[in-house]
């Protein structure tokens, strides 16, 4: 992912990564190792889990709010479409 995001969109710094905890409960376990993998990126990721539209909407509406950050919703972490900003 940081790879190629980086790639694409060069001034990335913050990634919020959008997961159902009810539907993928195993994305938590790999946070640690996501938030490693960015930083070597020079980005920061942070969890986002959501279990509503409203929620999604709020939790991408945060992300917007700050330059350089991007909200990156999985389709084997949850069951909303890919969603980047």
């Amino acid at each position: 992912m940081g790879g190629d995001l980086k790639e694409i969109a060069p001034a990335v710094t913050r990634v919020a990564l959008l997961f159902n905890p009810e539907t993928s409960p195993q994305a938590e376990r790999y946070m640690s190792f996501i938030e490693t993998s960015a930083l070597s990126f020079g980005m920061r990721a942070n969890a986002a889990p959501i279990r509503s539209v409203t929620e999604m909407e709020t939790a991408i509406e945060a992300q917007a709010r700050s330059p350089g950050a991007v909200s990156w919703c999985s389709r084997t972490l949850s069951p909303f479409p890919i969603v980047s900003l």
